[in-house]
């Protein structure tokens, strides 16, 4: 079963399929409270790692995230670095390739979740990745 939450002013766009072991946050993650808006994400992803893929992708192209975000954001990745043994997670992590910041927090979470791949994917402005083609 897949969620899907709409991106907002605030939200990134949000896809989570188990099936194919699939997960996307796209946009900026600035919602007035991110225990709330994580919460699902979380409670989605804690069931899938009962249980997951062989091969799971992560699949983030934020603009921008606040602070409170971030520690979320972290401890979803936590989450699957602790099933290592379970499923092979690689991280894509898009940003637009003159964001050194985005590309400076991939740098940090990768070395702090040293089970997970990271494969930083800087792209121009106008180019634009789309992911439609995963769901």
């Amino acid at each position: 079963m897949a969620v899907q939450i709409n991106k907002t002013p605030k939200t990134p766009y949000v896809h989570l399929c188990s099936e194919k072991g699939v997960f996307i946050l796209e946009g900026v993650i600035l919602p007035e409270d991110s225990y709330e808006f994580f919460e699902p994400i979380m409670s989605y992803i804690k069931i899938y790692l009962n249980e997951p893929a062989e091969n799971t992708k992560v699949i983030l192209k934020l603009d921008y995230f606040n602070t409170s975000a971030s520690r979320m954001l972290y401890n979803m990745l936590k989450s699957f670095d602790e099933m290592a043994s379970q499923t092979s997670t690689v991280i894509e992590f898009y940003f637009e390739d003159d964001d050194e910041d985005l590309s400076e927090v991939c740098d940090e979470f990768s070395e702090m979740l040293t089970h997970l791949t990271f494969e930083k994917k800087p792209y121009k402005f106008d180019e634009s990745p789309s992911f439609k083609e995963l769901i």
